[in-house]
């Protein structure tokens, strides 16, 4: 949500570097349960889309919680927490 980047290319690019077996695993793990939906591109068989549901939007206030708890608590004084595009 925070990135906007929505196809596997995308999210394998980003910094965390996340090998392609895990990110398969997770991504696969997190449509199980609901949290995004995943479709096939209209002009590309080989090109799928994922998107948060519901669901997962719904738990933002919680991610958002556990953001500030870990910046009050977590990070020295001069650490600053990666920025993740989040308000």
């Amino acid at each position: 949500m925070a990135f906007q980047k929505h196809t596997f290319k995308e999210i394998a690019l980003m910094p965390e570097h996340i090998a392609t077996n895990i990110l398969t695993d997770r991504l696969n793990k997190l449509v199980q349960e609901g949290l995004i939906t995943k479709s096939k591109s209209e002009t590309n068989k080989l090109i799928y889309y994922y998107y948060p549901t519901v669901k997962a939007k719904d738990l933002l206030p919680a991610v958002m919680a556990m953001r500030e708890w870990s910046e009050k608590y977590l990070f020295e004084n001069d650490e600053k927490p990666a920025f993740i595009g989040l308000p």
